[in-house]
């Protein structure tokens, strides 16, 4: 992930938990929680890192990844895959169906 791709996902992050401020500290947590969250997301839907960029990109994969940014923001991240099972689940599905069809395409 570049520097830039980081970058935004901690903008977005912060839009996500309504930080308006500018503060060192929040900075520095807000940070500290998108690069945690970064690997937490990629393991619980099973993507591969060359697919790192999804978090980036609009879609249902960058909405979980604010959202638990936001569960992480507010000390509760132990309910977001609770709250979430359903969406994580679908979102895996879609990545174990992508990097089986490459798998097979590469064997032929």
């Amino acid at each position: 992930m570049t520097k830039e791709q980081k970058e935004k996902l901690i903008t977005l992050a912060k839009n996500k938990c309504k930080i308006s401020w500018k503060k060192e500290e929040t900075d520095n947590q807000i940070t500290g929680i998108v690069e945690d969250a970064i690997p937490v997301i990629l393991h619980l839907l099973g993507i591969r890192e060359v697919d790192e960029i999804d978090l980036v990109e609009p879609g249902q994969t960058r909405g979980l990844f604010l959202e638990y940014c936001l569960y992480r923001w507010s000390n509760q991240a132990n309910e977001f895959t609770v709250n979430y099972r359903r969406e994580i689940l679908t979102q895996r599905h879609r990545y174990e169906v992508k990097y089986g069809k490459e798998e097979t395409e590469e064997l032929q």
